[in-house]
């Protein structure tokens, strides 16, 4: 059988549908030798392709579908319907193949019934590392020739390094070319190795089954594996191969937290793999976290550096106490060793705040000594050092840490505190109460003491004496110097204020939301607290408004109700 390209026949499109052709094909196409009439339902059998410059084949019989692919001179398809002027092709797979020009196809006679059923689809694929350096087992139950039943003509199998789910990731990945099995009956286990991988590289596979007729089946599942990695002693130094960098998590999970990223090229050493993640080593423990492996180049042959691993001994004996020069604080503590307890570390790390050091935030928060800082000695010898600059009377925390050469950190020290020294006092001084919440005077130089009375913030006194970093105040009583700030000696004493009332007057808070207290009478004044609507407080002055609480602080007069 023939199809005529000749322009009578009814229903066929036009010469130049699809297909370039020469004048002299144009005038001897086909020979008719009888007319052609189209079977009813069925397959109609295989044709020829006999358009010289290769013919197209679209979605839809139209010529405004889209084009799927284009099919060579002389190549062979199965033709299932003749519509139109238009032919439907099988793909080996399903009977929507696309629609091409019937005019350009030449049925071939005697064309015996086409075997259009694919194998099945392969769901039981599964992937191991192999017995061989750098290769993957894989494993499957057989389908049959036509769907589950007969034997398959082939295998198509192919690897990528991501997961092979789609036609594209198909014809993206990379074909095995070795090892393929021949197809065993329906239903048996095949297995197979694929060899070459590189060692320690996850894949991910995919297989296919064909038939005689090249119908091929659907897309099997996409197992994963790492390839085999060859015996090697650990620890082993690795380079990062990943172009974008390589994270460092946790645990040797996905879900893990990212610790770090490792740029291209990093050198690392490698202390244990599991499950396709190296542990790596760090300057101070091999717990330094997890990386996949298939992004670690190894080299066994690499001579491992010797790190050190131990870092020095967290000091457990820093002593603080003032010093002898004005604004100073003399430090000593024991030496620690390079190793915990052994050798001699490379150097000291001090720092000191206003509250203690008992954590990393708070040693980050830490303001760092720069001077006078001294050599490490050997582990056990004794150290000591004076830390200077610091502002006479207030109180200080101290932490110290060592390092070694690497450098490992040593862990926190205790963090004790002390007055910075004060100045000798020849003669009485004036201070102003720096405390925002006020200032406790005592009866003696302890926190024991009875109290006697609060200074306000910004109360100005006279101190006869500073001792063990309390401050004797010339009016009576004892308060810690740290919260008093000496005004320079020509400061001359305040003015006697008029004396209060003999019994100070009460008053309750008339605001819903709140009234605060300040530490001085303006708005700019620091909040030292917040008094609830209807809090009952005494008060012994009101001056500009403002209204001065006995237990220190300002607030607003007029949110006060004077309670007779």
């Amino acid at each position: 059988w023939q199809f005529s390209a000749s322009l009578p026949i009814t229903g066929l499109p036009q010469l130049d549908l699809d297909a370039v052709a020469s004048e002299e094909v144009y005038n001897n196409l086909f020979v008719l030798s009888k007319p052609y009439e189209p079977p009813v339902g069925g397959l109609i059998g295989k044709a020829r392709v006999i358009a010289t410059g290769g013919l197209r084949v679209r979605a839809a019989p139209s010529l405004d579908a889209p084009i799927l692919r284009g099919l060579q001179y002389g190549t062979i398809v199965d033709v299932v319907e003749i519509r139109d002027g238009w032919a439907r092709l099988s793909d080996g797979v399903t009977t929507n193949g696309g629609w091409c020009a019937v005019q350009w196809l030449q049925l071939l006679p005697d064309t015996p019934p086409s075997d259009t059923t694919p194998p099945a689809v392969i769901t039981n694929l599964a992937a191991a590392p192999g017995t061989a350096t750098g290769s993957v087992d894989l494993s499957w139950s057989a389908p049959g020739d036509d769907a589950n039943i007969g034997t398959a003509s082939n295998y198509l199998v192919r690897y990528s390094a991501s997961a092979i789910e789609s036609q594209a990731a198909w014809e993206a990945a990379t074909p095995v070319t070795v090892g393929v099995p021949a197809p065993k009956p329906a239903g048996q286990a095949e297995q197979m190795t694929v060899s070459g991988l590189t060692p320690g590289t996850a894949y991910y596979f995919a297989v296919r089954a064909q038939d005689e007729a090249s119908n091929l089946g659907g897309l099997s599942n996409s197992p994963t594996a790492i390839a085999k990695i060859p015996p090697i002693s650990l620890p082993c130094v690795a380079r990062v191969t990943a172009g974008a960098g390589l994270r460092v998590r946790t645990a040797a999970s996905l879900a893990a937290q990212i610790l770090r990223t490792l740029p291209y090229g990093a050198q690392v050493v490698v202390v244990e793999i599991k499950d396709g993640w190296g542990r790596l080593a760090d300057s101070v423990t091999t717990n330094g976290g997890w990386s996949a492996m298939q992004w670690l180049q190894l080299f066994p042959d690499v001579p491992v550096p010797q790190q050190d691993l131990t870092a020095p001994a967290a000091i457990m004996d820093l002593a603080a106490t003032p010093g002898t020069v004005t604004g100073s604080v003399d430090l000593s503590w024991t030496a620690p060793g390079d190793d915990a307890h052994v050798g001699t570390a490379a150097s000291y790390l001090v720092r000191y705040s206003v509250s203690v050091i008992d954590s990393p935030a708070g040693w980050e928060a830490a303001t760092p000594v720069t001077s006078g800082v001294p050599n490490p000695k050997p582990a056990g010898q004794s150290e000591q050092m004076t830390v200077s600059g610091l502002t006479p009377g207030a109180l200080y925390y101290f932490a110290v840490r060592a390092q070694d050469e690497v450098p490992n950190l040593g862990g926190l020290s205790n963090s004790p505190s002390a007055i910075a020294k004060t100045p000798p006092l020849s003669q009485p001084r004036m201070a102003r109460v720096t405390a925002g919440a006020g200032l406790r005077v005592r009866a003696a130089p302890n926190l024991q003491a009875q109290i006697l009375r609060t200074m306000p913030y910004g109360t100005q006194v006279e101190v006869a004496e500073i001792k063990d970093g309390w401050a004797r105040l010339s009016a009576g009583g004892w308060s810690s110097a740290q919260w008093l700030e000496l005004l320079p000696e020509t400061a001359e004493p305040p003015a006697i204020p008029p004396s209060p009332p003999s019994e100070p007057k009460r008053a309750r808070v008339t605001v819903t939301i709140g009234l605060r207290v300040r530490a001085a009478p303006n708005l700019q004044a620091q909040i030292l607290r917040a008094l609830p609507f209807g809090t009952i407080v005494e008060f012994v002055e009101i001056k500009d408004g403002w209204a001065h609480l006995t237990d220190g602080g300002w607030c607003a007069a007029q949110w006060l109700e004077v309670i007779e």
